[in-house]
């Protein structure tokens, strides 16, 4: 977790009169947080969703009450999130809207605020949507031209097909994914239960850089993956999972 504090004088530059700063103030109690979303390539990103939440500091300026507030990025990257109220927050990424997914595929990798840059203190392989950023906005003051660098998370997707083809449709399975270290000192995994979807596909974001095999039980049947290489960023989509077996009638 990344904690940004923002003071009034470090935000309007005081006592450098070369220096732009990417903080305004205006009237009114409420603040701006805007700037644009652009992947590890300066592509921008379209259609992420950023949400800011109350962090969970007990005070009067940080009611419980307060609703998520939530901007969606348009084709060049741009976001604004507006009529903040004074207090900490904390910023997310979440899925498209409309989507019922609640994760975002992406992570972020830093924040540039004028010449402050932030990065949170963890890898690559450990990004996740969830993974909050924290920082204070004091009355009246929009933070602006705001560079959010994201990258793609790991994920695999797997479509789980008995021996004839035919998907597993909205069948509930348990999955286990499991991983080792590209030096081989280390290993983990992941395991729980998922529903496929109507196509007989799910998919599971992941965390490490490494090799990784997935195994589906469903019922008395099984089956498990070939081992493959994930790398940061990666998505794996062509998985195909099949069962020894034909479906139950």
């Amino acid at each position: 977790m990344i904690f940004l504090t923002i003071a009034i004088c470090t935000l309007l530059g005081c006592g450098d009169a070369e220096y732009e700063s990417p903080f305004s103030v205006a009237e009114g109690d409420r603040a701006i947080f805007s700037g644009r979303v652009v992947d590890e390539k300066e592509a921008p990103v379209e259609g992420l969703l950023l949400a800011i939440l109350p962090d969970r500091i007990d005070g009067p300026e940080t009611p419980a009450s307060y609703e998520a507030l939530v901007a969606q990025t348009g084709k060049r990257g741009r976001f604004s999130i507006t009529d903040i109220p004074t207090g900490a927050w904390r910023l997310f990424l979440r899925s498209r809207l409309g989507s019922i997914d609640p994760e975002s595929d992406y992570g972020i990798l830093s924040i540039r605020i004028g010449e402050i840059a932030i990065q949170p203190d963890r890898h690559l392989h450990t990004l996740s949507s969830f993974s909050p950023t924290s920082f204070s906005l004091t009355p009246g003051v929009h933070v602006q031209d705001v560079k959010v660098t994201v990258q793609r998370r790991m994920q695999v997707r797997a479509k789980v097909v008995f021996k004839d083809g035919t998907p597993l449709a909205n069948g509930e399975v348990k999955i286990k994914i499991k991983t080792r270290n590209l030096d081989g000192q280390g290993s983990g995994g992941v395991s729980g239960s998922l529903q496929t979807d109507a196509r007989g596909y799910f998919k599971k974001y992941v965390n490490r850089i490494g090799f990784y095999t997935v195994s589906v039980e469903y019922g008395e049947i099984s089956t498990m993956s070939e081992e493959f290489l994930l790398k940061a960023g990666e998505h794996r989509e062509d998985l195909v999972l099949t069962f020894d077996s034909a479906p139950v009638p």
